[in-house]
């Protein structure tokens, strides 16, 4: 009788050491899937480079890659509710001049120009 709930504990513990060891396995391969996904995406997965234009106090930004219209706003902090809703950050980088200027200026937002050589 007593060998029998020996046994029985013994099984039990058995079996629930699988049960744990089971599932640590599929919780690292699919933690492993998730973070090969997240290297997988590219710099350009990421961030979409626009240019900028200014018609009557609104900003449009165009995708430089292939001219497709990204959005509208009429301040930097627009740009930046867009980069939230689209999960891209949107970064301008060309356009008219006087239209990236007053851009930049927008918000009390610092203009950063970079200049390569």
């Amino acid at each position: 009788m007593i060998m029998d709930i020996v046994s029985f504990v013994f099984y039990t513990l058995g079996i629930l050491a699988l049960i744990e060891i089971g599932l640590r396995l599929f919780v690292s391969y699919y933690m492993k899937q998730e973070l090969d996904e997240v290297e997988d995406k590219s710099l350009e997965d990421r961030i979409i480079l626009g240019r900028v234009e200014e018609l009557n106090g609104t900003f449009y930004v165009y995708n430089m890659k292939n001219d497709a219209f990204v959005g509208q706003g009429k301040t930097a902090k627009d740009f930046e509710d867009m980069s939230d809703r689209i999960g891209k950050q949107v970064v301008v980088m060309d356009g008219e001049p006087e239209a990236f200027d007053k851009l930049a200026n927008t918000d009390g937002i610092k203009e950063y120009k970079v200049d390569i050589k």
